[in-house]
């Protein structure tokens, strides 16, 4: 994982997942397949000074590719886009 802070309270990340799984899902088996994720996620951080629950929130949107294979981002099992938007919020 590679995060940069481009502007001001915005920040990109690079990922890149590395796997080597069991062919079929067998745990059984000695044959594996390798596989493979990558994902850019951009942040967008807001500083909430009066609230008191929370000292900020950020929106964030995430685009990236995995190969087949599970991983937990993702509950499909082949070859994937992936598409990720929503909300954080940090406490105190």
């Amino acid at each position: 994982m590679f995060n940069l802070s481009i502007v001001p309270n915005t920040y990109v990340t690079l990922n890149c997942d590395f796997w080597n799984q069991p062919k079929d899902f067998d745990f059984n088996t000695v044959q594996n397949l390798p596989g493979l994720a990558f994902s850019t996620r951009i942040d967008q951080k807001f500083l909430l000074k009066k609230n008191k629950q929370f000292k900020e929130i950020a929106v964030y949107l995430q685009a990236g590719y995995k190969s087949k294979g599970y991983i937990p981002e993702s509950q499909f099992l082949g070859n994937n886009l992936l598409l990720n938007s929503g909300v954080s919020f940090s406490g105190l």
